[in-house]
């Protein structure tokens, strides 16, 4: 079965002995249409916004640890692109749909070639940026 948020608040519900259940053809049956979304809680412990909350909570704590994490295989489904920033911009806070960006950025990228852009000390990019034009560049020394 595969999860979603409504399985999840099944299976809360039965772990919490929220689902009527007398027999258990009759908890099989609101387990299945929890799993739908079309049962309530009934019990009267645990609110069922609680629940859902709780559910929220964990997923998006997930999702977080996932895009902090450069070596997760499941990033790629979190990452986004922001609109083209000059040099010294900042950093945007959202993408260009508009999605908030979470944790650390996995790459710069050229807009144009598609190279993807390394970290350098500001006096080495200050000396590349004046020299962009000049029929007699400074040539960069990058030394480790």
């Amino acid at each position: 079965m595969p999860v979603s948020f409504n399985s999840l608040k099944a299976e809360a519900l039965a772990l919490l002995n929220a689902l009527p259940a007398t027999t258990p053809a009759i908890l099989q049956n609101a387990f299945t249409a929890a799993v739908a979304g079309t049962v309530t809680s009934v019990s009267t412990d645990w609110a069922e916004a609680q629940i859902e909350d709780a559910i929220l909570d964990a997923e998006y704590l997930t999702c977080v640890e996932i895009a902090r994490s450069d070596r997760n295989p499941e990033r790629a489904d979190f990452e986004e692109s922001s609109a083209n920033i000059t040099s010294g911009g900042i950093l945007p806070l959202v993408s260009t749909t508009g999605k908030p960006f979470v944790g650390d950025y996995s790459a710069i990228v050229d807009s144009v070639t598609g190279d993807v852009l390394f970290e350098r000390p500001l006096a080495i990019v200050t000396m590349a940026i004046q020299n962009t034009n000049d029929m007699f560049k400074t040539p960069l020394r990058i030394t480790p």
